[in-house]
């Protein structure tokens, strides 16, 4: 550890409360400042999805300055009826990105939230982390820690579609292709034959309680008609509406007085993260409603001068129809030996499920 470097290990919610300025000043400096590693999302999300879980703050210090931060919790996981200790990304799995939080990218202080985590290995039986960017340093500094006998490592990559706004609305649309730009003006017509397109956006202080209703009820005719139904899913929305509406974004798209179609996000230096999108399937499948608004919400992007839109995590092929460029992050997950319940997990991964799936 760096002579000048303190580790606090943090495990309660009320010391949690009072990071949030330390938190973010500190976020700001990070290699990655994204909405989804604020402390009012993942204070939020803490707040109403704990139950079962322990906080798990691994943070560095200097001179009582906030430096870095771990952000994890510990629950407990079963499969095959056997209980594992997993030591995981806090906010999994609703997460679209993960990391560490470090000032300046210092690597010492990296080192030494690593070496805690190292250090503490007897209370977790599997390290999971998810959703950190490849381009970052934790990734290679994780797999060298833990380059050693006793641990095994198993790497999964995934891919994040961006757009980069870097030109004017009209230059952009005329770079999409001929086939998309007909199938976009042809929902468009259809969607005018039913009756008033209107494109409705809230942002901030301008979001209340109300436009979530409306996204629930959207909802239950959507693909995933189950997604809202739960209470603690309402109750985050909720939190997050009261603690980060300085960010939140919500489009919908109504036809005449019915609004069939939403899509929110968090406007978080000046990108557009494209969290959640559905629409009313009971709607005509030729409109291509969730099409039409993405249309809407893109321009309208483009012409309040974001620079960029982050379509967030899933390599989707709808995705791809928009010219995105693509980052890279992985999901890393370090099982621990010494624990017969990590070895059984590692063996259950690597060498039986393969099995399985291929019979």
């Amino acid at each position: 550890m760096g002579n000048d470097i303190q580790i606090r290990h943090i495990t309660d919610i009320s010391e949690f409360k009072t990071l949030k300025g330390p938190w973010n000043a500190l976020l700001k400096q990070n290699h990655i400042n994204d909405a989804f590693l604020t402390w009012e999302w993942l204070f939020s999300w803490w707040k109403v999805f704990n139950k079962g879980k322990q906080l798990w703050l691994v943070t560095a210090w200097k001179s009582n300055q906030l430096v870095g931060i771990a952000p994890l919790m510990l629950e407990r996981r079963g499969k095959l009826g056997l209980g594992s200790k997993i030591l995981c990304t806090l906010g999994t799995p609703m997460n679209d990105v993960g990391g560490f939080i470090i000032q300046n990218q210092d690597m010492q202080i990296l080192e030494d939230l690593i070496a805690n985590i190292l250090n503490q290995k007897k209370k977790w039986d599997i390290l999971e982390l998810t959703e950190f960017p490849i381009a970052g340093p934790e990734i290679e500094s994780l797999k060298t820690a833990f380059d050693q006998p006793g641990f095994s490592i198993v790497e999964k990559d995934r891919e994040h579609y961006y757009l980069p706004i870097e030109t004017t609305w009209d230059e952009y649309y005329q770079g999409l292709s001929r086939k998309f730009k007909k199938n976009l003006r042809r929902a468009e017509r259809n969607a005018n034959k039913l009756g008033e397109v209107k494109i409705k956006h809230y942002a901030g202080n301008q979001l209340a309680w109300e436009h979530f209703e409306s996204v629930i009820n959207i909802n239950q005719h959507a693909h995933y008609s189950r997604l809202y139904n739960s209470k603690l899913e309402q109750d985050f929305l909720k939190e997050l509406l009261g603690c980060a509406s300085q960010w939140m974004n919500a489009y919908f798209l109504g036809i005449d007085n019915d609004q069939v179609a939403y899509e929110y996000g968090f406007l978080y230096n000046n990108s557009f993260e494209d969290w959640r999108a559905g629409f009313d399937t009971r709607v005509d499948p030729k409109i291509s409603i969730g099409k039409l608004l993405s249309l809407k919400v893109t321009e309208h992007c483009f012409k309040h001068d974001c620079s960029a839109i982050d379509y967030m995590r899933g390599a989707h092929e709808y995705k791809t129809e928009w010219n995105p460029q693509s980052r890279h992050f992985q999901e890393l997950r370090i099982f621990n030996h010494q624990s017969i319940m990590a070895a059984i997990a590692y063996l259950w991964l690597r060498k039986v499920k393969p099995v399985l799936k291929r019979s």
